[in-house]
């Protein structure tokens, strides 16, 4: 059974982050790079072999405020579950493990609420396996990115650029790279957290749908209370989608 508290772990998204940073034993680097055929064509080629483009600012992933996904991997756990996730504007969805509930978190007040069967707790910070679409939530922060050439990745010929991060309140730059999939309207379907140790870790999605999600896959029971240590409801796992919380004296957050 999992704890709230422990699920939110290291709740804070830019904290999670710096803490992955830090050197990790031997064997513990992330995913390697995917290995490219040699005889493909120039614009395919490995986006190291390639010149840059000239940097730009603004955060990619702003452009999609409405999407589902598959993902695995994450920026803090080595954690190789897939799990289910969903985003309407300013709320994302990300289901539990286990099939334990699923997590709202607000992406512009940075709080996140977890539902299960039967209640719901709210906690004063991003889920951490909502990284990084909240990256840019917080005011003072600025993105540069930084075309990188194409690369194919899981059959999509994909744009793949460098993005760096600053804040006000970030001892140094977090760093991402992003594998862009053209037939998915630029949806990176591969993201790596970069790191100057190596250890990079690597977050990928599939079963990609861009476009308005169902708003009741949004909604939470009007009162939650204050996270608590106990044991979590178990709720059954989801068949095609995530069962969403009942529509009687829900508030949804759209």
């Amino acid at each position: 059974m999992l704890r709230f508290t422990s699920a939110i772990a290291l709740a804070c998204l830019f904290s999670a982050l710096l803490l992955a940073q830090q050197p990790q034993e031997p064997g513990s680097a992330g995913q390697e790079p995917d290995q490219k055929n040699v005889n493909q064509p120039a614009e395919q080629k490995p986006a190291d072999q390639t010149s840059s483009g000239p940097a730009k600012s603004g955060y990619p992933l702003d452009a999609f405020t409405n999407f589902s996904a598959i993902m695995k991997g994450s920026f803090v756990l080595d954690d190789p579950t897939e799990l289910h996730i969903y985003r309407s504007n300013k709320m994302m969805r990300v289901e539990g493990s286990e099939g334990v509930g699923y997590y709202l978190t607000d992406l512009e007040k940075q709080n996140t609420i977890h539902v299960w069967d039967d209640g719901c707790a709210v906690d004063n910070h991003v889920y951490q396996r909502s990284a990084p679409w909240a990256a840019m939530a917080r005011p003072g922060y600025k993105a540069e990115t930084v075309a990188r050439g194409k690369e194919t990745v899981d059959g999509h010929l994909c744009q793949v650029e460098d993005v760096t991060i600053t804040g006000p309140d970030l001892q140094k730059p977090l760093k991402l790279k992003l594998w862009e999939a053209e037939d998915l309207k630029g949806f990176p379907i591969k993201i790596e957290s970069v790191h100057s140790n190596g250890h990079n870790k690597t977050i990928r999605y599939s079963n990609v749908v861009v476009g308005p999600q169902d708003r009741t896959l949004f909604f939470h029971p009007k009162s939650c209370q204050a996270p608590v240590q106990g044991p979590m409801r178990k709720v059954p796992a989801p068949r095609s989608k995530p069962q969403a919380a009942a529509p009687a004296g829900v508030n949804p957050e759209n």
